[in-house]
């Protein structure tokens, strides 16, 4: 039984001194397989900060060392780095910081090749977009720096005096039902009908009450019965009227400022 375990062992020590001897021997004979992918991207920016240019090469086997050289589009040269494809991610990311020194677009164009056979290779490319510095006031929507542009300078009509979107306050509402406070005419009637409701409201179910009342303790008296039937009739009466007029009072009442 243990002269089994020691063969077991021994096959999978052989399997992978094997593994390691043929990677190790690719290794220093060259890659035979370009990277699998290269996908390059470019940030957009303003005139006088860095571009990032970002370099993502997917390739396997895992053990290569991949040369990227980078023309950034602008006649500025070429920068080379290497770099090793990482074995968990399957890929390996550089990042190229470059200073474009005017505004436009640039074609980006990268070259990935094995670090040893350099006919074993891969092209990226992007576009590195420069804007200029924007300005506010030209009619000119120049994202990310502008929320608007309404071809002025001027706050208070939607888009402010730094192109930012121009949020309005809702106006403010007068709850307090007290007329002395009101500053528009509007406000002064509303005030008006909204106390007079409230008084209605408390009010006018406890008249009903009481002309009820009233009326069952009337006894054969006809007098306080025709009363009774009097004061809820009115009381409905006026009750409806002060609804409608509380309902229709922004149609009566607009807001005209006092002079």
């Amino acid at each position: 039984m243990k002269t089994k375990s020691n063969l077991i062992i021994l096959f999978f020590v052989a399997v992978f001194s094997i593994f390691i001897l043929f990677s190790t021997t690719r290794v220093y004979a060259g890659n035979p397989f370009p990277p699998d992918d290269v996908i390059v991207s470019a940030d957009t920016v303003f005139l006088g900060d860095s571009s990032q240019i970002q370099v993502t090469v997917k390739a396997y086997p895992l053990a290569y060392a991949w040369k990227i050289k980078v023309d950034f589009g602008d006649g500025s040269g070429i920068r080379t780095r290497v770099c090793f494809i990482d074995s968990i991610l399957g890929q390996c990311t550089l990042n190229f910081p470059h200073p474009y020194g005017t505004i436009g677009s640039y074609a980006v164009k990268v070259n990935v090749c094995d670090k040893q056979n350099i006919t074993l290779c891969r092209t990226g490319r992007a576009t590195a977009v420069v804007n200029g510095p924007f300005v506010c006031g030209n009619n000119t929507l120049e994202p990310p720096g502008e929320e608007c542009d309404d071809g002025n300078t001027v706050s208070g009509d939607g888009c402010s005096q730094s192109c930012k979107i121009e949020h309005p306050s809702p106006p403010p509402v007068n709850n307090d039902l007290n007329p002395l406070q009101a500053n528009t005419f509007g406000e002064l009637f509303r005030d008006i009908v909204g106390a007079i409701f409230w008084i209605a409201i408390i009010l006018g179910p406890l008249l009903i009450i009481a002309g009820g009342f009233m009326i069952i303790f009337a006894g054969l008296d006809g007098g306080k019965i025709i009363l009774g039937k009097k004061i809820i009739l009115y009381t409905a009466v006026i009750l409806g009227i002060i609804l409608i007029i509380k309902a229709m009072a922004d149609f009566f009442a607009p807001d005209v400022t006092f002079l």
